[in-house]
């Protein structure tokens, strides 16, 4: 096995493990620190429709006259 850019200790590491536990590693980390595939809400975190915000803010680039 070719192992690209590692360290000696890395290496002897994955040499002691083996490759099915450094796999089911890789799994886990991503399962749990990766976004899920479907956000709840998503795009629908900051209300638009009715908000004097957004509403004063329209306003306020009207009027410039640009």
């Amino acid at each position: 096995m070719c192992f690209y850019g590692l360290k000696q200790k890395d290496i002897d590491y994955i040499n002691e493990k083996g490759l099915d536990v450094i796999r089911q590693h890789v799994h886990d980390f991503i399962a749990k620190r990766e976004a899920p595939a479907f956000i709840l809400n998503d795009g629908k975190q900051t209300p638009t429709k009715g908000c004097t915000m957004s509403s004063g803010h329209r306003l306020c680039t009207d009027r410039s006259g640009a």
